[in-house]
């Protein structure tokens, strides 16, 4: 992290591969956005990086992701019920996409607000 926190400290936008997602401070973003980019995982893979997402966001957490995968090359399926909600956070509003109906979008917000000694300066 640190041989990038300065360039991420002046971003107004970051993309990151999902392997750099651990490296950086609990509540470093605002929020976070996932856009079908889930689904082809395991079920493990799945909860580990919704916990890394609301670990990594103070305020919002958008996922948008399908209502229903058969993965073609396991067989494994990823139901909308596969994507739990990490403790400490809840979900703020749900619905269907209104441009694919094959998807639903969840808007995640921390079950209370952090306090200003939790929130990492940026």
């Amino acid at each position: 992290y640190q041989e990038v926190a300065d360039e991420l400290d002046i971003a107004d936008i970051a993309f990151l591969t999902a392997n750099q997602l651990e490296k950086l401070p609990d509540r470093y973003f605002d929020a976070f956005a996932t856009i079908s980019s889930l689904h082809e995982m395991r079920l493990e893979q799945i909860a580990h990086f919704l916990s890394l997402m609301t670990a990594k966001s103070r305020e919002l957490v958008y996922v948008k992701q399908h209502e229903d995968y058969l993965n073609p090359w396991d067989g494994l399926r990823i139901r909308r019920g596969n994507y739990g909600v990490p403790d400490g956070w809840v979900i703020a509003e749900e619905r269907p996409d209104v441009l694919n109906p094959g998807f639903f979008e969840l808007l995640l917000r921390p079950e209370r607000p952090w306090s200003s000694s939790e929130r990492p300066g940026r």
